[in-house]
């Protein structure tokens, strides 16, 4: 299954328990001028919940509260996709979503909202917010984090193992210093 979406501006997308498979994946893909834009409102821009081999690539997404949210998800990618002006993080992969691949995405002005909560990138769930969230065995690769990202760029949770952080490039100029962000990369899983 392939959807190709032309340039223009389209509403908050969802696969919900979607199955795609190795060698027929489910792909979400077109250039940056197919924008996911939630205009500001309090939704995800890209959700994908429970499914397997979901592919997105170079698309846009914009003015949402997440940019894009792995919730249990196994094996998906996501691919040369611009995620800006995001509420609070920018991608967040988390709820025991294992072997997914972050790659060639740009990542900017996160944190509208929440600055302490303005994320490039987050693994897992803080134990404070939910207990062994295990995410295990995801990749982020030679992504573009920053500027405009007010909390870590990567920030890596408790329970998270077995991942891959190689060639990313990192923008922490417009840190807030709050609520503990104040590093540019943040490892607490290993």
């Amino acid at each position: 299954y392939k959807n190709v979406l032309r340039g223009g501006n389209y509403r908050p997308i969802e696969f919900i328990r979607k199955k795609g498979n190795k060698y027929n994946p489910i792909t979400l893909c077109g250039s940056s001028k197919a924008v996911i834009d939630a205009k500001n409102g309090y939704h995800v821009g890209l959700r994908i919940y429970k499914s397997k081999y979901i592919n997105v690539v170079g698309i846009t997404v914009k003015r949402a509260s997440k940019g894009i949210r792995l919730e249990g998800s196994k094996q998906c990618e996501i691919d040369s996709v611009t995620v800006t002006n995001i509420g609070s993080e920018g991608i967040h992969i988390q709820y025991g979503s294992h072997y997914n691949t972050v790659r060639r995405c740009k990542i900017f002005n996160t944190g509208r909202v929440k600055k302490g909560v303005g994320e490039g990138i987050y693994l897992g769930s803080s134990s404070k917010n939910r207990k062994n969230d295990k995410c295990v065995g995801n990749k982020i690769l030679y992504n573009t984090i920053g500027p405009g990202v007010t909390a870590e760029p990567i920030d890596v949770k408790e329970n998270t193992r077995n991942g891959k952080i190689i060639g990313n490039v990192v923008n922490g100029k417009n840190l807030c210093g709050c609520q503990h962000a104040v590093s540019l990369i943040n490892v607490k899983g290993n």
